[in-house]
């Protein structure tokens, strides 16, 4: 008997749901409403999800995936970063709706397949802004056919004994109108709007189906700019934003009629980030009905390997370490009665183009070392998937070299027991990290022991496809293959270079991210400071100017070289408990120092730009600097 849940439920609910299931059939005979063929069903016996809570739930939802790039594409008519609400035009047709971003139409029997393949569950990403016809109006009604669309693919999901969320999803960027100064009135009235429409139309659909409130722009994003204005919220005035928007998402679905007084509603993490989300400032909203707020946070760690790419190969030491680790912080919410969801994880489309459309090294191990974290602390994971994993056109999991192999993890999962997945996941865990090893292919640490200083160039080019050893800890194997760095061990005061040569990746096109990075410096060598003498790139000689000596964790010295995401320079002196003041070189004061670029501007903008910062086509980089006590 395939699985249905993965945690322990009460013999009493297992008999009940089985019963349940006997009398009635698939799960689509428990939603009052049409079904898939359109006629109006008959009242029907409570769904086996009704008395559960959201973690009981969350182990029900098992493994998932995601409808990727379909409901939620979006072309230029709906641009919210560019074009004022009342410049907004019709929007495209609703026959074009899921192909604009290059996936095909949704049919039955990509959605039949997906039970087969291993899934449990489809989370169903939207844009429905895209589909009010008359915003410019300021008539947020949406389209009553694209909501016809939207609920045929969720009758063929509950027809398939699928699980199904429904969100809505960046959706053009509005939601930078709840940072605007004059727009975040509107914003909610927009919000509102959208989501009792949903909750209507939905109403007779039972537990099955969730509501997810948004996707990853609950957070910093509130400050996306609207028709070229960025909004002005501090990092804790978007915390309180996001309170005040989930207890909007909670109220305006409760009050709907029907299955929205007790369906299970997901709450958008910070960004949906883990350490965000786990920090303090963030509060869940209150309920109506106790136990069915799950929290959604995303997972796409390390960023190179999952999305851009630019690292090939996943496995050593410290990637099953922090993987480990990082999931296990997300119990503050299991501990606290939430149920989890990780709404998104995958080595991405991105990724995997940038590796000759193959599945990059240690992708195996990835995901089971992931969906083995999931099964110990009763997660919920939904793959993201835009045709990568999942073979729409076939209906099938895709052949692909190093991603056929990967379907067996879900389907192990899908016939085992609660029990035997609890059991097996420790187990797991500790043979993945037994396993671990660094890529032979990559460059090596060259201290002699993990205590000593070594300085290095972390590395990310403006198209993220070259990387190297970017984060507070010296990861020399983070790095684009073919890559040749130059470390080099720091033993006191003294001259260094460092440099990478990236000729044999093709070279970098532009900077988006630089800083050196001393291992251990804030241990080894306390309040020293770095005085760069040289900076070259391609042989090509830049002055240096306005840069600063800091670090962001008390024990790694770094100098941000271009640093685009530390914007607040007020700050820069202030920004954690280990370091109060960064350490200026002569000529460079507080008001001056900045964490990018190191190189002046050629413009009037006074904007960071990677095509300034460096030349087309950098296929060496070096710096040459003094370090010596403050």
């Amino acid at each position: 008997m395939k699985k249905l849940f993965r945690s322990l439920l009460s013999v009493s609910l297992v008999l009940a749901m089985v019963l349940s299931l006997c009398a009635c059939g698939k799960k689509s005979d428990k939603a009052n409403g049409t079904n898939s063929n359109g006629d109006k069903k008959e009242e029907s016996a409570a769904s086996p999800y009704a008395s559960m809570n959201s973690i009981e739930f969350a182990a029900a939802m098992g493994n998932g995936t995601n409808l990727g790039n379909t409901f939620e594409s979006i072309g230029g008519e709906r641009n919210f970063s560019a074009l004022a609400v009342s410049d907004m035009t019709k929007t495209v047709s609703i026959n074009a709706a899921e192909t604009l971003w290059g996936q095909p139409v949704t049919t039955k029997e990509m959605i039949d397949g997906l039970k087969t393949a291993g899934f449990d569950s489809i989370r169903i990403p939207v844009a429905w802004t895209k589909y009010m016809d008359n915003i410019s109006t300021g008539d947020y009604t949406i389209n009553p056919e694209f909501l016809d669309r939207v609920e045929e693919v969720v009758g063929w999901c509950r027809d398939a004994g699928l699980i199904v969320m429904i969100n809505d999803h960046w959706d053009g960027g509005w939601w930078g109108m709840f940072g605007s100064e004059d727009q975040s009135e509107e914003a909610f009235k927009l919000y509102e709007s959208m989501w009792s429409q949903i909750a209507e139309r939905f109403k007779d659909y039972d537990e099955f189906l969730v509501f997810e409130g948004g996707n990853e722009e609950f957070g910093t994003r509130f400050n996306d700019s609207i028709n070229g204005v960025v909004g002005k919220l501090s990092t804790e005035e978007c915390y309180d934003m996001v309170t005040k928007v989930t207890q909007k998402f909670v109220d305006t679905v409760r009050a709907g009629e029907g299955y929205n007084k007790n369906r299970f509603l997901l709450i958008p993490g910070f960004n949906t980030n883990i350490d965000q989300t786990i920090d303090d400032k963030y509060v869940m909203p209150t309920d109506t009905v106790e136990g069915k707020l799950l929290i959604s946070v995303h997972y796409y760690d390390p960023s190179t390997y999952c999305i851009g790419g630019s690292i090939s190969y996943w496995g050593n030491e410290s990637d099953v370490t922090y993987m480990n680790e990082q999931l296990a912080k997300m119990t503050k919410f299991t501990d606290a009665g939430y149920g989890v969801v990780i709404g998104e994880h995958a080595v991405a489309n991105e990724a995997i183009a940038a590796n000759e459309n193959k599945a990059p090294g240690g992708i195996y191990e990835y995901f089971k070392c992931f969906l083995a974290n999931c099964d110990k602390y009763g997660y919920a994971p939904y793959l993201w998937d835009c045709n990568n994993y999942y073979s729409k056109e076939n209906a099938a999991w895709t052949t692909d070299e190093g991603f056929a192999e990967l379907q067996q993890l879900y389907l192990d999962a899908q016939k085992s027991t609660p029990e035997d997945l609890a059991a097996a996941a420790d187990a797991t865990i500790a043979e993945v990290v037994a396993g671990a090893h660094e890529d032979p292919n990559a460059p090596q640490d060259i201290r002699e022991n993990e205590e000593d200083s070594v300085a290095w160039l972390m590395f990310n080019s403006a198209d993220w496809t070259v990387s190297y050893s970017v984060g507070d800890e010296y990861a020399p194997s983070s790095a684009t293959s073919g890559l040749v760095p130059t470390d080099v061990v720091i033993e006191g005061e003294g001259e260094y270079t460092v440099s990478l040569d990236l000729s044999a990746v093709g070279g970098a096109s532009g900077c988006v991210f630089m800083a050196l990075g001393i291992a251990n410096g804030e241990i080894n060598f306390p309040d020293y400071k770095v005085e760069i003498t040289e900076f070259k790139i391609n042989d090509t000689a830049y002055p240096c100017n306005n840069y600063y000596t800091t670090s962001d964790d008390g024990t790694c010295t770094r100098v941000n070289l271009f640093n685009y995401w530390v914007t607040d320079t007020s700050k820069i002196f202030k920004h954690n408990d280990n370091n109060e003041e960064g350490r200026l070189v002569d000529g460079v004061t507080a008001e001056t120092a900045k964490p990018w670029p190191i190189m002046e501007e050629n413009d009037a903008t006074n904007v960071p730009s990677a095509a300034y910062t460096f030349p087309e086509n950098a296929d060496t980089i070096s710096l040459t600097f003094k370090y010596y006590p403050a």
